[in-house]
Formats: structure tokens, C-alpha cells, sequence
């Protein structure tokens, strides 16, 4: 048995079993031999992996044995992607320690802690544990860390930026509602919510968003993924097209994804998306061959690969965003390495705050061309 934030988890062998055989890449043979022998038992050389397994969780398993195993099979998750909010006016340190009793009671599952960056500005750390019920159950505990970036900008707004996760995001939502009940106050919120876009202002979005980051030039696109859009749905219905073919084809396809080399080049490509039957929900663009250079490390010189996102894809309602990767550039042979790399965690963080900030630039400029009709600044996403 596990307990967990008074969650509890109780093993059976069949549990353990099902962790072990899906655990092929994380356990090797040679592993689960060890594990046995280090735990009492001795088993032939030419056992098959499925037998060792079903002989390992035949084990009498006590809490101890359970927290080794689990921490065995635990896998590192890729990071999420980036999300903000703003809000009017300042948070200060001193609002946020103010207010950490209060939240800590309002969010007693979550160790929740306020530290201050070498600029002064705070961070809200996040310690919590997921359970994810879709996978073998000695593998649905996911221990988890968030840090809650709060930032004061040149509008006189103050930028949350935090992991893309929902249970993150109740926890930033509880912290304006707690600032909000001390100060008898409703700060503003803003947040990039597109639902309210037409198609076309969808895709100008992410046009525009690609291409007016000054710092990151665009090479070219790599991905797209587009979904229907419901006046599309409707019109299927009414219209008459001369391409029977093309017409069908439309009308069955409710959602694809795209990737290739420069798909934005493709007249074909542009022409499908203008015509307002389908807005682009996700985008991976690739900048120009650049310099990349931290404090540390000596310049490199590569193409970044970045990525923002807008779900659910029926809904439009939570923009989230990141620095993918890069591809190291060869001189010698003019060309990319095929194999891409990982980003210092400086550069990654400096290409999310460039995205954000072109985004929420981008996101106003298509909502003052529209007279506010259509697409808004939403409160409290």
C-alpha cells in the first residue's frame, strides 16, 4: 500500500506484474534478474522475461519494497508546455506572503512556497503528485514540481507564467481569487482565448505570431494541425461545389495534422486555409539559421524549433507555447545535424518569453482591427 496526499494505493501482484512487463525499456532482463537476487531469490539463466516478471510480484511486497519499485519504474515526462495569465496592477512579495496561510489552507494537497529570483521579482513553487488513472497502477503516481513565474511588465499589468497543466492552472486561478478576496477587489484578467475568433482571424493569429518575432526569424514551417470549423459544418450542407471530390473530401475531414518542410509555401496550403473552412490549432516553425549563445556556453550556431498550441481544438481556449529544440548547423558539410538537440534552460526560457510576448501583441492587434466583435481579451481563464 501507498499513501499519497491521502490518496491510497494498494498493489496487488497482478499490479506489479502489469508494471514490470511495460517496463521493457525502463527494466532490462539483466535488471529483473538483479532486483530478484538482491531481494532473496535466485532464478535460472535462461528464464523467459514474462515468468521472471510473474515470479517477482509473487513477492510479498511491504510499503518499502513498493517505494523501491515505484521509484525503479518511474519515467521522466516531457515538460510542459508554457501558459500566462495578466492581471491589472502589481503583485508584490509581500502580497504573496501575505496570503500564503490563507492559500495553503484552500490548497492543503499542494506544498506550496514563495522564494524571491536574484532580481527580486517572485516565484511561486508548486510540489504535487498526479495520479494518472489511464496507466498500470503502481505507474499513476507522478510526483510533479511547477514554478509560477510572476513578473511585473511596462503596461503597469503583472504576467503569471506558468507550467501548461490544468492543475496548475487552478492553483494560479486561486491565488488572484485569494489576492482578490484580501484586497475586496476584481482585477482585470487576460488571458489568449481564442474562441471567439472567426477561422480567419485563428490562422492571422498564428501568421502573424510566426513572423513578428523580431529575435527569432522564421526559416520555415514544419507542422500544422487544423480543425473544422463549425460555419464550415454548417455550409457543407447548402453548398454546391463544382469539384465533387474536393467537396467530399471536406466534408469528411474534421481535424488533420500536417508536417513537412516549409508547408506555408504550398499555394495549395494557403489557398485551404483562406477559403475559412479550417483555422490552425497547432504550429512548429523553425527560425532561420542563428547564433545561439547563453551566459555559459560558447555560441552555436543552429535553427530553433518552436511550437504553440490552442486547446482543446474544438474550443480554442488555452494558448500554451515553447522552444522545442534546435538543429546544430555543420558548416563544413552545409547542412543540419539529422539528430536535434535540447536547449539550455536559459535559451528555452528566453525564446517562451519572446513567443509570449509576441503573442499577447498579436492577440491585440486582431482584436482592435475587429472593433472588439470578435476574439476578446477573456477574465478569469
Amino acid at each position: 500500500m501507498i499513501n499519497t496526499d491521502s490518496v491510497f494505493i494498494y498493489a496487488q501482484p497482478n499490479d506489479i506484474y502489469d508494471a514490470l512487463i511495460a517496463s521493457k525499456q525502463k527494466l532490462t532482463l539483466w535488471q529483473l534478474r538483479k532486483y530478484a537476487l538482491d531481494h532473496g531469490f535466485i532464478v535460472p539463466e535462461d528464464i523467459e522475461r514474462e515468468a521472471l516478471c510473474l515470479r517477482i510480484a509473487s513477492i510479498p511486497f511491504d510499503h518499502l519494497m513498493l517505494q523501491e519499485l515505484s521509484e525503479l519504474l518511474k519515467t521522466e515526462s516531457r515538460p510542459p508546455k508554457t501558459s500566462s495569465q495578466k492581471v491589472d496592477g502589481e503583485i508584490s512579495s509581500d502580497t504573496l506572503r501575505d496570503l500564503l496561510p490563507d492559500l495553503k489552507d484552500k490548497r492543503q494537497r499542494d506544498n506550496i512556497s514563495i522564494s524571491l529570483k536574484a532580481d527580486g521579482s517572485p516565484v511561486i513553487r508548486v510540489a504535487y503528485t498526479d495520479i494518472d488513472h489511464n496507466i498500470t497502477r503502481l505507474k499513476q503516481r507522478k510526483p510533479k514540481e511547477a514554478i509560477i513565474e510572476i513578473n511585473t511588465t511596462n503596461d503597469g499589468k503583472t504576467t503569471l507564467r506558468y507550467p501548461s497543466d490544468e492543475r496548475v492552472k487552478e492553483i494560479v486561478n486561486c491565488i488572484l481569487d485569494t489576492i482578490d478576496e484580501q484586497e475586496n477587489t476584481s482585477r482585470n484578467r487576460f488571458s489568449l482565448n481564442l474562441s471567439e475568433f472567426l477561422p480567419a482571424q485563428t490562422n492571422d493569429f498564428f501568421f502573424r505570431l510566426i513572423n513578428n518575432i523580431e529575435d527569432l526569424p522564421l526559416g520555415h514551417v514544419v507542422k500544422i494541425g487544423i480543425h473544422k470549423s463549425k460555419s464550415s459544418e454548417d455550409e457543407d450542407d447548402n453548398e454546391e461545389e463544382n469539384d465533387e471530390v474536393s467537396q467530399s473530401l471536406v466534408s469528411q475531414i474534421n481535424k488533420a495534422s500536417m508536417s513537412g518542410n516549409d508547408l506555408l509555401a504550398s499555394r495549395e496550403i494557403q489557398e485551404f486555409l483562406r477559403e475559412g473552412r479550417y483555422y490552425i490549432h497547432t504550429i512548429r516553425w523553425q527560425t532561420q539559421i542563428m547564433s545561439l549563445r547563453d551566459n555559459q556556453d560558447q555560441p552555436i550556431e543552429g535553427a530553433v524549433r518552436l511550437e504553440a498550441q490552442c486547446s482543446p481544438p474544438d474550443k480554442m481556449t488555452h494558448l500554451s507555447y515553447e522552444a522545442v529544440n534546435y538543429l546544430k548547423y555543420v558548416a563544413e558539410k552545409s547542412n543540419f545535424n539529422s539528430t536535434p538537440a535540447q536547449l539550455s534552460r536559459l535559451l528555452s526560457k528566453n525564446y517562451v518569453s519572446m513567443i509570449e510576448e509576441a503573442a499577447y501583441k498579436c492577440f491585440t492587434e486582431i482584436k482592435e482591427n475587429s472593433c472588439g466583435i470578435n476574439g476578446s481579451m477573456q477574465s478569469g481563464d
